[in-house]
Order: C-alpha cells, then sequence, then structure tokens
C-alpha cells in the first residue's frame, strides 16, 4: 500500500531515507533560542564579573590604615617592618650581649581563662616583693587583655598594715594619647590595718585588644605584695639604665575625695607595682 505524498514519506514500497546519518540539515542552526559554544560564551562575556568591584570593596583594600604593607623597606609612611627585620636592627644597636624578643600585646596577659580562676595583668613570677604606699598617691598599669575578659572580684595583698590605711583598687579607659582617661570603675575602701587579703566583688568585662589602665588608690602607708617591675609592660624607656617605666603615677590624690576622673597629670616612674589579681567570671 502506498500513502498519499502530501504526507511526505512513503510506506514499505517506498524508497525514503532509513539511516539517521543520512539526513541532511543536521548541523544548521534552527533554533536560535537554543544555545550552543557561541552563545554560551557570548553570554558569559556579557554576564560574568571580571572585576569584583563590589561596592566598598575596593575602597577597602585600598585604605592604607587598615591594610599596611609589611615588608623589609619601611619606604613608605604606610609600610611596616616585619618581626624579621625589627629583630636585625635591634642587633645592630649597643649595648651587645643580650639578646631581643617580639610579643605581641593581643597574646598577654589573659591567653586562656577559666571561670573562677586568678590572673593578674602582669607576668606575675616568684620574685614577689612588698611597697610602702603613700597618702594620695595614686598608680596604675598598663593592661591589654589577649581576649575578652570578664571579671568578678578584684585583690591586693596587704602586707603590713598601717592603722586606719585604706586603699582601693581602680580601672581607667585610656585617652588617644594613650594615657588613663576615665574613671571606668573603683573598689570600695579596702580595710589595709591589718594584713592580708584584701578583696572586692566586681563585674566587669575588659575587652581583647583594648588598652586600660588598673592600678590602686592609697590613703597611707601601709605596705604591698608587689610584683618585680619587668612583670608588667614597659610604655617608657627610662634612660641611664634604670629599668623599666611600667607605672603612671599622680600624687596629691585625697583619698577621702573618691578616685579621680578623668585621671590627673602624672608621671611615668620605676618602681615595682602593687600586685592586682583579677577572678574570672
Amino acid at each position: 500500500m502506498t500513502l498519499p505524498p502530501a504526507y511526505g514519506f512513503v510506506g514499505s514500497a517506498g524508497g525514503g531515507v532509513t539511516d539517521h546519518g543520512a539526513l541532511t540539515g543536521l548541523t544548521g542552526d534552527h533554533h536560535t533560542t537554543y544555545h550552543n559554544d557561541g552563545r554560551a560564551a557570548a553570554w558569559l562575556a556579557a554576564n560574568h564579573e571580571t572585576t569584583f568591584d563590589h561596592p566598598g570593596y575596593t575602597a577597602h583594600l585600598a585604605d592604607v590604615d587598615i591594610h599596611r604593607l609589611i615588608n623589609d623597606a619601611g619606604i613608605t609612611a604606610t609600610d611596616l617592618y616585619s618581626a624579621e627585620r625589627i629583630l636585625a636592627l635591634l642587633a645592630g644597636y649597643a649595648p651587645t650581649g643580650h639578646t631581643h624578643a617580639l610579643v605581641s600585646p593581643h597574646l598577654q596577659p589573659f591567653p586562656y581563662v577559666q571561670s573562677g580562676r586568678r590572673y593578674s595583668p602582669g607576668m606575675t613570677s616568684e620574685d614577689r616583693t612588698s611597697i610602702a604606699g603613700a597618702a594620695g598617691r595614686l598608680d596604675v598599669m598598663l593592661l591589654r587583655p589577649g581576649r575578652d575578659f570578664a571579671i568578678s572580684e578584684a585583690h591586693i595583698e596587704v602586707t603590713t598594715g598601717v592603722a586606719s590605711a585604706l586603699a582601693r583598687i581602680v580601672a581607667y579607659s585610656s585617652a588617644a594619647s594613650g594615657l588613663p582617661n576615665t574613671l571606668l570603675w573603683n573598689s570600695a575602701d579596702l580595710d589595709c590595718s591589718s594584713a592580708g587579703e584584701k578583696s572586692h566583688t566586681q563585674s566587669y568585662t575588659f575587652l581583647r585588644g583594648v588598652q586600660y589602665w588598673i592600678g590602686i588608690h592609697q590613703s597611707s602607708t601601709a605596705q604591698f605584695r608587689a610584683d618585680v617591675a619587668g612583670t608588667y609592660p614597659c610604655f617608657e624607656a627610662s634612660g641611664s639604665n634604670q629599668g623599666p617605666r611600667v607605672i603612671y603615677r599622680a600624687t596629691g590624690q585625697t583619698f577621702a575625695s573618691g578616685a579621680p576622673s578623668p585621671f590627673p597629670a602624672g608621671t611615668a616612674v620605676t618602681a615595682s607595682p602593687v600586685s592586682i589579681e583579677l577572678s574570672a567570671a
């Protein structure tokens, strides 16, 4: 049987194409809405972002106050020396016969914290000593935590009591200059008429990498347990080989008037700082 020619193909009696590979026009681009290699390449070229210029991204990378180049040339104001370069320069200065080390301020103190344990703002050693107080003297030392540090108590130790003697533990923020500024908190008046530990309950969180000042305000000449000066961060060189200056001291601060705020004008001194211990919350 033969079908009518209008159907475009023939039946078994005809001689139509039976092999698909024998069809013509297979390579023709008959459907322009379908993607082929050429259309895919054109679309990607038009839509693929090559500059990565997201809003603020380029400006952020260019901000030299955020991203400073660390190298060993130090040729511009935005360059920093590498640790190796700093040590090499230090080694070239007299006097010799000693070594140098760099300690990140974000690693000490408080590299780890456990609730209920005590921690010292300085690197307390066995070589503790004792230091006599003075009426109206306000001593503070640098504190830059290596992690957020919530406290529940603060402690000092009186080694020799004096009748009617009082003291208070204080904490100050830092001004733009780096010197102590606003009073953050102070303890109650601690009775220093007898020897022993004196504690104050205080809830406060010191933030990682933020510079604080912590110390003691004294009313009299009671003596306190103190740390060796070298166990606290040195913020000013003394010259003449007099030792590190680790205390910022203000005198003439009447105890009965309370801890002053802002911190009064003072001086950097070389002395053993009163040992202050902080209990982790």
